[in-house]
């Protein structure tokens, strides 16, 4: 573990008593006379707890609190802010200690009432109220274990109302503020093993939840009748090293452990350890080291998986931990392989250099390489768990890779050729990787955009460079900065790195509500420097309609983008109980009023995305000017590639140096667009009109002329009609040339009512290896397949230069 520590000044303001003293509770009168890193943390009226070996402060003042990927979290009030053993600074932020109610899945807002001491120990009091009018009180009584490095968090929640509240689920929350972590839990095998590391660079921090666990089908505890409590109760343990952190809680869930000592061999970089449990995959040891050295890693006696990243190397043996007093038989080696150059360059027939990429995928028994991420434990944030592919600059690339063979495989995006090639490296002895890649496919008055994707200023696992690097090589001509809650910049790293010629950019933000119920972006958005979210709206009222309304009067004319809409607990319509049948009706407070939905978030044409289509369907259906929207909503790069999905927008102008973000924003409200992992659709209605336009039915009939174009190496095997919603089977493939043209014909639709029309296209092959996204269990439902579609055009059926709905009725708000 890292040990950065100003250690003397520390203990010296740490230690008010001797060390074996019991810990004093005091009200903060000045945060300035509190030890360094607790001065940044604590507020007047906060509650400073100390016995010279560990410290911590309990937040009694009311204030906001944002997350490390700028969630709101609930308020800090009330819950354990910090908690450092003596000598420790690095990062001390945390929120401990939370109370967590959902009633029926829904998050209920709670609110601190009261936090100050009672005798030695601190007690805070809040309350709940339900949309339906129940109360939850709620008190947590906080005491201090300073001898064992720990903290106790024991919680009452009582029902206050009058009625019994069902379907409640309550825990105590920890966020340590940080990515990085690891747990043995697994409810079959370790079910007493439910704690949660984190490591810091100057400590460890540990919450051991001892409770019983609840399932999706079985909330905790589920009902409460009115006066009725329930009871929880949590530990928080700190430690300056981990392998003691560890000691501490096998001995708090009583089970015996064992002290491996683990050696890394051959190799001084960067590494990182991982001990897992074969047959469970429960993550029992976890850390980032910057150089190797000699790790204790304490275990429960047993077989373990082991896997050193020595990046760009991965090496996995399985060792045993025994419980033999003979220390030799705990002794554990992994040695790094030998490696070999490979010197990577990617260009045109004509010599000039492609900003691509070239990804590196061991054939077995080679490992595929990891290559060296952002480390989690000084960043926080998020990091890329899988790094295989390199972007070469116009010089070429020297790139280190175990001795082995890989396929390699170079591209620029769904327009450009895929090169593949199977590579073996040997050790000590150089090889020339150089790759032609050309554009294969001309798309004329389209402009690519990826307008959802995050960095490592919100929970994205990249930096800037990386980002933008990365959306060059698969040929996105723009790229929409979306970071939660913040305002991220891209436009000086995009000149820094000479990419302003490849890429352009328009600056947004993803604005998401404090308990995640909605996430749409706003774009594009004003840099703000001086406020603290460098420009984004604030997100302390739930309520859709006045989020979307500060978002406009923020950046009058800016898009409003709503996000993953069936996503989980994330999605909005799931959130507000829109119906899924006929989008008839939806929970009170539900709000139309954006002007795009993402029909595809990522590359698949998945069960989410399909939901969300059909949603689509439904309200263009009812009228609602909605229109369709891709992206990637990449948080890393590899296996979550920038520009997979996108939207095609049809544009006259060049992009490159010279976008028009007011016609782009103008474009995209109108629905001149489609949606698309790489198939491109132009339609054209009566010779003349496209998506996003009105054409005039002829005797109750349009002609649709239809041309559908990709790579050769793209599959195109359905194209499709949806009209009024309800999808056509499948047209006759007609016009392919057997490379680029997958599809063309003239069409003609009855359309006896107004209504509209709109064309969707799938593939039976999929991207993999252009994307690294493969599917999980083997079916096509799973896998990045070929998908476009495209937004509506309208039909007037009777003359009158209107398209009426196919459903008059409205959604219904319950």
């Amino acid at each position: 573990m890292r040990k950065s520590i100003a250690l003397a000044a520390l203990i010296l303001a740490l230690a008010g008593a001797a060390l074996t003293a019991p810990a004093t509770v005091k009200v903060v009168k000045s945060p300035a006379d509190l030890p360094g890193p607790f001065a940044g943390i604590a507020r007047e009226g906060d509650i400073f707890v100390s016995d010279g070996r560990f410290a911590a402060v309990i937040a009694a003042t009311p204030r906001p609190l944002w997350s490390t990927i700028n969630y709101g979290h609930p308020d800090v009030a009330g819950c354990v802010a910090a908690f450092l053993p003596a000598g420790a600074s690095a990062r001390p932020e945390a929120q401990v200690g939370y109370p967590y109610i959902r009633l029926n899945g829904k998050a209920l807002i709670v609110t601190t009432s009261s936090v100050r001491p009672e005798g030695a120990a601190v007690v805070a009091r809040a309350s709940a109220q339900a949309p339906d009018g129940s109360r939850l009180d709620v008190l947590v009584r906080y005491t201090f274990s300073f001898e064992s490095g720990r903290i106790d968090a024991a919680a009452e929640i009582r029902n206050a109302g009058k009625a019994e509240v069902k379907g409640l689920s309550v825990s105590l929350g920890a966020s340590a503020w940080q990515s990085y972590n690891f747990s043995p839990y697994n409810a079959k095998s370790f079910p007493s093993l439910n704690f949660r590391v984190y490591e810091r660079p100057d400590h460890a921090l540990a919450w051991l939840n001892p409770n019983p666990v609840e399932t999706s089908d079985k909330p905790l505890p589920g009902s409460l009748r009115p006066g009725q409590v329930h009871r929880l109760s949590y530990s928080l343990f700190a430690a300056a090293a981990l392998p003691d952190l560890l000691d501490r809680l096998y001995r708090a869930v009583r089970l015996p452990a064992v002290r491996a000592m683990l050696e890394l061999k051959k190799f001084d970089g960067p590494a990182e350890v991982i001990v897992r449990e074969p047959a469970t995959g429960a993550v029992f040891y976890r850390t980032f080291l910057d150089k190797p050295i000699p790790l204790v890693i304490p275990l429960p006696a047993g077989t373990y998986e082991v896997q050193a990243n020595l990046f760009p190397a991965v090496v996995v043996k399985s060792l045993v931990a025994s419980a033999a007093k003979d220390a030799a038989a705990n002794a554990w080696a992994l040695e790094a392989p030998p490696l070999g150059h490979v010197r990577v360059a990617v260009a045109g027939r004509r010599g000039r250099h492609v900003p691509g990429k070239v990804s590196f995928i061991g054939l077995a028994p080679t490992r595929s390489p990891y290559f060296l991420p952002e480390d989690p434990i000084v960043t926080g944030r998020s990091w890329e768990t899988l790094k295989n592919a390199v972007y070469p600059p116009a010089g070429g690339a020297e790139v280190m890779l175990p001795a082995g063979t890989y396929l390699a495989t170079s591209s620029r995006g769904p327009e450009f050729a895929v090169e593949t090639r199977v590579v073996e490296v040997l050790a000590g002895a150089p090889a020339d990787l150089r790759f032609t890649v050309d554009r294969v496919l001309e798309t004329p008055g389209l402009v690519s955009v990826d307008t959802h994707m995050h960095t490592q200023f919100s929970d994205g696992s990249v930096l800037i460079p990386q980002r933008l690097r990365s959306s060059a090589a698969e040929g996105v001509d723009v790229v929409v900065s979306a970071d939660h809650n913040i305002v991220t910049e891209y436009r000086p790293e995009l000149e820094r790195l000479g990419l302003a010629g490849e890429l352009a950019v328009i600056t947004g933000s993803e604005v998401t509500a404090r308990t995640g119920s909605i996430h749409f972006n706003s774009l594009p958005v004003a840099v703000r420097p001086d406020e603290p979210t460098k420009g984004a709206i604030s997100v302390r009222d739930e309520t859709p309609a006045k989020l979307f309304a500060l978002a406009r009067q923020k950046n009058p004319g800016s898009l409003v983008h709503l996000n993953h809409p069936r996503s989980g607990s994330l999605g909005y319509f799931n959130n507000y109980d829109l119906d899924p049948e006929k989008a008839a009706f939806a929970n009170a407070l539900f709000d139309l009023d954006f002007d795009v939905m993402e029909a595809l978030n990522g590359a698949r044409f998945d069960q989410d995305n399909r939901r969300s289509i059909e949603d689509w369907f439904h309200l263009v259906n009812r009228g609602y000017p909605i229109r369709i929207v891709a992206s990637s909503d990449a948080h890393g790069v590899d296996g979550g590639e920038t520009g997979y999905a996108r939207t095609y927008v049809l544009m006259t102008e060049p992009v490159a140096g010279a976008l028009d973000e007011k016609a782009l924003v103008a474009a995209l409200k109108r629905g001149r667009a489609f949606v698309s992992n790489g198939p491109v659709v132009a339609v054209r209605a009566g010779g003349k009109a496209t998506f996003g336009d009105m054409v005039a039915a002829k005797k109750g009939r349009v002609d649709l002329d239809i041309k559908v174009t990709g790579a050769p190496w793209l599959d195109v095997s359905e194209v499709r009609l949806v009209v009024n919603g309800e999808r056509r089977p499948p047209l006759t493939i007609k016009g392919a040339d057997g490379r680029t043209v997958k599809f063309r014909d003239r069409v003609r639709v009855d359309m006896p009512a107004d209504g509209w029309v709109a064309v969707e296209v799938l593939g039976g092959r999929p991207l993999y290896p252009l994307i690294q996204q493969r599917s999980g269990d083997g079916r096509p439902e799973g896998a990045a397949l070929p998908y476009a579609l495209t937004n509506p055009i309208l039909v007037d059926a009777n003359g009158d230069g209107r398209s009426d709905p196919v459903w008059p009725e409205k959604v219904v708000i319950k």
